[in-house]
């Protein structure tokens, strides 16, 4: 049999542990026993290079879990990995349920909008150094100053504004 990819079997090691498997579930278990189609605790320790003693525990996690089903019979036990379809589609079905499940909390959350800033500052030149040195430097897409003194800002900040224009702000 040709050798596993080192690279491959760890994408799909992290993978599975997403899914809830070790490290030993993963590649000590799963891996090796996909790669083989059937095989006894033994092999699966030999291909994933684990302790044989631990392979015997992982394939019976497997087991528990869904991943890996026991043959009838015989002596050593053998394993096979559950069939690959079944799984993804159960896995899938408990993602998609997942998801639905929260966007059914999104939902309920009341809708608040975004975020806004709200600066409460006093003195004129605390106001000034705010609304130019700051707000108008640092907007991104858009600045919304409420205030009866808009001539004054407009003046005092006239470069910082032009600037502000100039890259899109």
């Amino acid at each position: 049999m040709p050798p596993l990819d080192p690279e491959q079997v760890s994408r799909i090691q992290e993978n599975l542990k997403m899914l809830g498997l070790s490290a030993y579930e993963a590649q000590g278990g799963f891996i090796a026993l996909v790669y083989h189609g059937v095989a006894n605790a033994d092999t699966v320790a030999d291909t994933a290079q684990i302790p044989r003693t631990s392979a015997y525990k992982v394939m019976e996690s497997l087991v528990k879990k869904g991943f890996v089903r026991e043959t009838e019979g015989g002596r050593p036990k053998m394993f096979k990995p559950e069939d690959l379809n079944k799984l993804e589609d159960e896995i899938s079905s408990k993602v998609r349920s997942l998801f639905e499940d929260l966007r059914q909390v999104r939902a309920l959350q009341p809708s608040k909008g975004q975020p806004q800033l709200v600066y409460t500052i006093y003195g004129r030149q605390n106001v000034m150094m705010k609304i130019g040195g700051e707000m108008i430097n640092l907007t991104e897409s858009e600045i919304f100053i409420c205030t009866p003194k808009v001539k004054e800002i407009r003046t005092e900040m006239r470069k910082e504004i032009e600037n502000a224009i100039k890259r899109g702000g």
